[in-house]
């Protein structure tokens, strides 16, 4: 054969495994105890498409990799739908396309399944050059030609690059401790956030009484502090009271959260007094760039994925990302299942942040999606500087899922858009209300009631302005609104009561038997606890003058929990008297009460704290994306489900807070108010924003429903869209805005920012 024609033909095969198969670094976001050595792991954990790119950015090239045709290098690897030039290479089969997929819509995300009945056979993978079946694809600086008979990496020729130095922190900082009495206080001086790794920055104060007696103290209250943190830093909050106390030879840590929504840098001056005592804590705030914290590789991760039975899982995909979530180091295997990748090492994370103390998680999750094997999630990976770390992969058969039909949708013609759509307890009707967010369009609107079985419209109740507060219990209806009005109507569409409440109302919860409803800012209260078949009041109370904006009854109806706009969380009794009170930063999106009174909570914060019945922190976790848009619990708190406006949902274990497993839906956010879990904890349904997307989950994360429906044209809709802008993003007003899953995971429920409701149940 003609030199040149091999030549060419070499080329070809290179550049196209290059684009297929090699290595890749793309932009993207408690763990488990794993820090070194040997990791083996079988843990099952969105059923993929064979192939196919985990939903999130696409990838980039690696230095010193082979970039695909007509790339240039550090560009991104070409996403669903682009196409390479190829040119150089003999033209390729028409693309086999997935169900339903017209050429040039984006590759199907996981759950997502592809029909190949009419494609021919693939043909046998393009290696690059001089390289045999079963070898894995070289590193940055290997030789194309492994050694014959290789048939995996080996941790003898996938020495990690160290040559380059450890990059220290962008701002030096200093340890610094200083006195007041017996108080001891200790601090770093800067604190830094990049967002690869954190949303926000956490500044952090250890105090100690060294004493042998209760010691006081007061701070800087955290309404000063935000007078001096610039516009740009949109959520400064605090996590404690104004003033504390510490028992002899107890810790706390005093904490701060500023959010990294742009790039720059300030200073915070906290003051602690003691009686006439008072010192200074100056902390330097810097928030960073994607291309200040990426680090050289020095590290590498390398082992096979098989499944159950010990067979090799070849050409499937296979990412690793820091715990953010918004970088991603991913190879495909090879035919024996081998892969390797090249990470930073997290030591050289940490001097990155220098002293900084971190409560964000600087070491690597797995997470994976082969067709076939149910979704695979692992962390606690930690390789370090120079280390070649060793972890096998093992997958899980998936299930053969029971699909969903949609039964019936439902439209109406309205300003805002749905919110909540919730059934009644016999999923007999199903309740929707209307909102938006911001909620400033300022119109008259409506909250329905649909029939269940077919979607038809009982009947319609008008407001004077958008309901964030909604609820459905017993055979009543109640909604709070922005028109400053608190409405309870009975199933059968009779009004029974309404109230006008002076000022905007954003919360209605009623009691689990129907009884109680707990409302608030109403007048000069921030919560009233009426009869909610008569409007009497039963009880009131007043708490540092903050709105109640979101709530929940323990399920025996005996205490409640109360979260307000300036971060308050408070359980009280019916009579009004507090039990406890916590600061979440915030007043929480996600609030909910397991069956041990055992509670919940996060916020803007980007924080999720649970607590006992008396108040104690049980644990938390530092949400690594974004804010939690919404949450929701099994029955017995044993499961923890939350959706961000990253677009990632996590699972949690209830009792420690470590993630089981995640994943991350098509769009830009989560639903506002778009996550719920079966009672039993088994199955958790998800929308997506600004798409209109509807994603239903089994216990191990494993996508087993997926459905996106179009936008609906109604021009009423079109001054709801106008409001879109740079601080309102669409994925807080289109889209998927709330689901709502049965006890059993059968039926959902989801409510539509575009005026519909639709429901979907279980086929067989």
């Amino acid at each position: 054969m003609d030199s040149k024609i091999i030549l060419v033909f070499a080329v070809c095969a290179c550049l196209f495994f290059a684009g297929c198969a090699q290595q890749g670094i793309s932009p993207q976001g408690p763990s488990g105890g794993n820090d070194s050595g040997a990791i083996k792991t079988g843990e099952p954990g969105a059923q993929p498409v064979p192939g196919g790119q985990p939903p999130g950015k696409e990838p980039g090239t690696v230095p010193g990799s082979l970039p695909p045709i007509n790339q240039s290098p550090g560009q991104p690897f070409p996403g669903p739908g682009q196409q390479m030039n190829q040119s150089a290479c003999p033209p390729p089969p028409a693309p086999c396309l997935p169900i339903n997929q017209s050429p040039g819509q984006p590759f199907p995300g996981p759950g997502q399944q592809m029909n190949q009945s009419a494609c021919p056979p693939p043909p046998a993978p393009c290696l690059p050059i001089n390289q045999s079946p079963g070898q894995p694809f070289p590193g940055p600086g290997q030789p194309p030609n492994p050694s014959p008979g290789q048939q995996g990496p080996s941790s003898n020729t996938l020495s990690p690059d160290i040559s380059t130095p450890a990059k220290g922190p962008v701002l030096q900082g200093q340890n610094k401790t200083f006195r007041l009495g017996s108080l001891q206080f200790d601090y770093y001086s800067v604190a830094a956030t990049y967002p690869i790794y954190s949303p926000g920055v956490d500044i952090i104060i250890r105090a100690k009484n060294t004493g042998q007696a209760p010691q006081t103290f007061s701070l800087t209250p955290i309404s000063e502090l935000r007078t001096k943190v610039p516009n740009w830093n949109r959520h400064f909050f605090a996590f404690q009271a104004d003033s504390l106390t510490l028992q002899p030879g107890e810790e706390k840590l005093v904490h701060y959260f500023a959010s990294a929504d742009n790039g720059g840098q300030f200073d915070v001056n906290i003051g602690f007094m003691q009686g006439a005592a008072k010192e200074t804590a100056s902390i330097s705030v810097y928030s960073g760039s994607m291309d200040e914290a990426r680090l050289a590789s020095s590290a590498v991760i390398y082992g096979t994925v098989r499944d159950g039975e010990g067979k090799p899982v070849p050409y499937a995909e296979l990412a690793f990302y820091p715990f953010g979530g918004r970088e991603r180091y991913y190879q495909r295997t090879d035919a024996s299942g081998a892969y390797f990748v090249s990470v930073p090492g997290v030591d050289d994370v940490q001097t990155f942040y220098g002293g900084q103390k971190l409560l964000s998680n600087i070491e690597y999750f797995a997470m994976m999606d082969a067709g076939g094997y149910a979704h695979y999630y692992k962390d606690g990976i930690a390789p370090k500087r120079g280390e070649t770390l060793e972890f096998n992969i093992t997958l899980q058969k998936a299930s053969p899922p029971k699909g969903y039909a949609m039964k019936w949708e439902s439209k109406v013609s309205d300003y805002y858009g749905f919110f909540y759509a919730f059934p009644d307890e016999n999923w007999s009707v199903v309740a929707a209300a209307q909102a938006k967010h911001d909620p400033a369009l300022g119109k008259p609107t409506n909250f329905y009631l649909f029939d269940a079985k077919t979607g038809a419209l009982k009947w319609k109740h008008p407001t004077g302005d958008d309901c964030w507060g909604f609820d459905i219990k017993n055979g009543l209806v109640a909604a709070g609104c922005s028109d400053g009005r608190v409405y309870v109507v009975g199933t059968d569409g009779t009004e029974r009561w309404e109230k006008d409440c002076q000022t905007q109302n954003r919360e209605v919860e009623l009691s689990p038997d129907g009884s109680l409803l707990l409302t608030g800012p109403c007048g000069n209260d921030e919560y009233e606890l009426l009869n909610a078949k008569t409007g009497a009041l039963v009880s009131t109370a007043k708490d540092a003058r903050e709105a109640l904006r979101r709530s929940r009854f323990s399920p025996d109806g005996q205490f409640f929990v109360t979260g307000a706009s300036f971060g308050n969380l408070a359980m009280y009794s019916l009579d009004g008297k507090q039990v406890w009170k916590n600061y979440v930063g915030e007043f929480p999106l996600f609030l909910e009460i397991d069956n041990m009174g055992n509670t919940y909570a996060s916020g803007k914060g980007r924080m999720i704290f649970s607590y006992d019945r008396q108040g104690k922190e049980r644990w938390s976790f530092r949400v690594p994306d974004h804010v939690v848009s919404a949450g929701a619990i099994s029955a017995d708190g044993s499961r923890v489900v939350i959706g961000t406006i990253g677009a990632w949902v996590y699972v949690l274990d209830g009792r420690t807070g470590q993630v089981l497993w995640r994943d991350r839906i098509g769009g830009e956010n989560v639903g506002h108010n778009a996550v719920s879990m079966s009672r039993d904890g088994k199955h958790v349904a998800i929308g997506g924003a600004p798409q209109y997307g509807l994603y239903i989950y089994d216990e191990n994360g494993t996508r087993i429903f997926t459905h996106e429906a179009a936008e609906n044209p109604d021009p009423i809709l079109n001054e709801k869209w106008a409001g879109i802008g740079r601080d309102a993003s669409a994925g807080t007003q289109k889209g998927t805005m709330g689901t709502f899953i049965s006890d059993n995971g059968d039926k959902v429920v989801a409510a539509y920012g575009d005026d519909y409701v639709r429901l979907f149940e279980r086929a067989g």
